[in-house]
């Protein structure tokens, strides 16, 4: 009789693994993954691939010839670099009206920040730390207090210009979960290269985010996406600037419910 209880609890919880397993491996409660095949209509991503600084600045540069409400520049430019790299950079950040750029916080959540020259003539910045929950990044916190001061993350200051009116109605230290709804093939992808064969109307007042997409798996982080789709598990899913677009996305779906 004993036995056969022992028999009954290995297999349910064989059962329970399973189940567990093809639930993603993970406490999928905690994870927000609804997959569209829809283009985004807001979300333009740009990829500046290894660029450098005389070439970023060129990029951006054309992308606002085209108008965008507002354009994220996924790069945090902590070091010098020559002083012509660094001067067509600065420049080119003076003359676009509406970029913003990242910081960090590091481990003892001090805010590292881009070089002085290049944040004083953007038109603002906010941090791109996310919030790892059982070994993927599942969370963002849009509203952080440090030290007595709140700060606003990268993305809730590119929704905040893209919509002056915006209201999400978050706390401060709140953190939520990325609604994952689009992969990089959600999006309209412009190789920066390519940049000269561009409509300039298919930018014209929308979200335009510049970032690494590639070549190769720099810049790839492990996501929720992964439990969707099929990924090898020692490789990431991910491009930061995707998982950007999709914190924007977050926040713009919670505008909609709160007007």
């Amino acid at each position: 009789m004993r036995r056969s209880i022992i028999i009954i609890v290995l297999v349910i919880g064989l059962i329970g693994s399973v189940f567990f397993f093809l639930k993603g491996g993970r406490n999928c409660e905690t994870f927000s993954v609804n997959l569209t095949s829809d283009i985004s209509r807001t979300i333009i991503l740009v990829g500046i691939g290894d660029t450098d600084r005389s070439q970023l600045a060129s990029y951006l540069l054309a992308v606002d010839s085209c108008e965008p409400a507002v354009v994220g520049i996924d790069a945090v430019f902590f070091d010098m670099r020559t002083h012509f790299e660094d001067s067509l950079l600065e420049n080119a950040f003076r003359k676009v009206r509406n970029d913003i750029i990242p910081f960090k916080f590091n481990r003892i959540d001090s805010p590292v920040l881009s070089l002085e020259r290049f944040r004083n003539n953007v038109l603002d910045q906010g941090y791109v730390n996310t919030d790892i929950k059982d070994g993927v990044i599942s969370h963002f916190t849009p509203l952080k207090e440090l030290g007595g001061k709140v700060y606003e993350s990268f993305a809730l200051k590119i929704v905040k210009k893209y919509d002056p009116s915006f209201n999400g109605n978050i706390s401060v230290n709140e953190s939520i979960p990325i609604k994952f709804t689009r992969t990089d093939k959600q999006f309209l992808l412009i190789d920066a290269r390519e940049f000269w064969n561009v409509e300039k109307d298919s930018l014209k007042g929308k979200i335009v985010l510049l970032g690494f997409l590639g070549p190769g798996m720099g810049d790839k982080k492990f996501t929720p996406i992964r439990y969707a789709q099929k990924y090898l598990d020692t490789v990431p899913d991910t491009y930061g600037v995707v998982i950007i677009a999709n914190e924007i996305t977050t926040l713009l779906e919670e505008r909609r419910k709160n007007k």
